[in-house]
């Protein structure tokens, strides 16, 4: 994952590491769905290929620091 992510970019891996560098801890997953928290938030997120949309989404509703 060396480098800026670009639009496109993201695949599942890539962003359970971005989720765990900005603070996430991975709680459990529950049916089709990865749990994680960080202090008082809660984000769920497809363990499927979720589509860039989404992770786009995830990424402004979250306050993520994108390296």
């Amino acid at each position: 994952m060396g480098g800026k992510m670009h639009a496109g970019t993201y695949s599942v891996r890539d962003f359970k590491r971005l989720l765990l560098d900005n603070g996430f801890e991975h709680i459990r997953q529950s049916g089709s769905h990865i749990i994680y928290k960080r202090e008082k938030e809660t984000l769920s997120m497809p363990s499927h290929k979720p589509s860039q949309t989404c992770l786009y989404d995830l990424i402004k509703q979250y306050n993520l620091k994108v390296r």
